[in-house]
């Protein structure tokens, strides 16, 4: 089938914006110490835990919850289409900013859930090996069709418009019986769809995308918040030659991330030692993101979370893909820029909001292993979010 789901906004990504100067590296090189010197790979006394916060939603009982199953069902997951949008947190104040991303964000989200549908109906279609009549297909749409109740719509849209565009749209993929070509009933609604969510202007000014890109590295450099950093990112790096990192030096950098106070330090070291230890390193992660304490890293530490607890349960694209559960992170994440923002002005903060309300979900079949958490944590691992010095000039783009 050919896809039809385009962004509803023009999506900011900025995993690997900032380029390499011909014969050098994008910034001044950071002194480089070797892994032994590290210290934090190399503590031989205890250390203090230290939690952010009462771990649910994302501890290891709230990752099996989200991902539990029939195994024969791998349509379903446990957490409801209503927790995927977002409604400001009480103590949140209902300014401008605040009303604008609950309108973007959650107008969004209705066609994620509509993309998760699709992918599944995708990939039951590929999987049969004889035609499959329209009146099968039918089926499919209504039993994977997004149980959206008209109640939900009107609190999270609150515009008349829009409310109708959603129906329309949903009503459209309950009929659907595979025909997305142009000009097709399905077709049509989203295409309309689109252009209505276009009328809205966005959280940031996209002609100043440039002037973001340009600063980025300098504001996100991990190196010059945790020093040496650079040298565990390169042992997961395909060129990387050297030694790689031993039991103890994983364990100490695993408790000196349980023991950090430092919001961004904690970030950095816990975004790396995901690549070396997935479901540990998830359950890291999670806790971070369930804190509510705002990081510059926030967006990336959802994408690398998302990506790995996907993994940790399956590449597969008949397997579950809990986006509904992944969305309900991500909305309490939505409410930690928000709340930042409000309480001091940070158009960094405001570039990063927009590129995880743009994000797209989990696609079911991205990869030539299945699902797209293969390609995301690949990605991870070799230059999303990697800073360019430490990238081949014909990656680092």
């Amino acid at each position: 089938m050919k896809r039809i789901f385009l962004a509803i906004a023009l999506v900011l990504v900025v995993f690997s914006c900032g380029q390499r100067k011909k014969g050098g590296s994008a910034t001044e090189t950071p002194k480089q110490l070797t892994l032994e010197e590290l210290p934090y790979l190399n503590f031989t006394d205890s250390l203090s835990e230290y939690r952010l916060c009462d771990q649910e939603l994302t501890s290891f009982v709230g990752l099996l919850e989200a991902f539990y199953n029939d195994d024969s069902d791998f349509l379903r997951e446990s957490t409801s289409v209503d927790e995927t949008f977002y409604f400001p947190a009480e103590d949140i104040a209902r300014n401008e900013l605040a009303t604008q991303v609950q309108s973007l964000y959650n107008y969004a989200s209705v066609l994620n859930r509509v993309i998760h549908a699709y992918d599944w109906f995708t990939r039951m279609s590929t999987d049969e090996t004889e035609k499959v009549s329209k009146a099968k297909k039918r089926r499919w749409a209504k039993q994977s069709s997004p149980k959206i109740s008209p109640s939900t719509l009107d609190r999270a849209l609150r515009d008349q418009e829009k409310i109708v565009t959603a129906e329309e749209l949903l009503d459209a993929y309950a009929a659907f019986d595979g025909d997305d070509s142009e000009g097709s009933p399905f077709y049509n609604a989203v295409i309309q769809y689109r252009e209505v969510g276009e009328k809205d202007p966005d959280i940031v000014d996209i002609d100043k995308a440039d002037d973001f890109k340009n600063i980025f590295w300098s504001w996100y450099d991990k190196n010059e918040v945790v020093p040496g950093i650079d040298e565990v990112t390169k042992v997961n790096l395909k060129e990387y030659k050297g030694d790689k990192l031993s039991k103890e030096q994983l364990n100490s950098l695993k408790y000196s991330i349980a023991a950090e106070k430092d919001i961004d330090r904690r970030t950095i070291m816990a975004l790396e030692y995901v690549k070396f230890d997935r479901i540990d390193g998830v359950i890291l992660l999670g806790e971070i993101l369930e804190s509510g304490i705002y990081t510059k890293y926030l967006f990336e530490a959802w994408i690398s979370w998302r990506a790995h607890a996907q993994m940790e349960h399956s590449p597969s694209s008949f397997s579950v893909i809990p986006n509904n559960y992944f969305d309900r992170v991500r909305v309490k994440c939505i409410d930690t820029y928000v709340r930042h923002c409000i309480q001091e002005k940070d158009p960094n903060a405001e570039w990063m909001l927009a590129n995880l309300m743009y994000a797209e979900i989990v696609h079911r079949m991205a990869s030539l292993a299945g699902n797209e958490s293969f390609k995301t944590v690949v990605d991870l691992a070799y230059g999303m979010f990697v800073h360019p010095r430490l990238l081949k000039e014909d990656e680092a783009s």
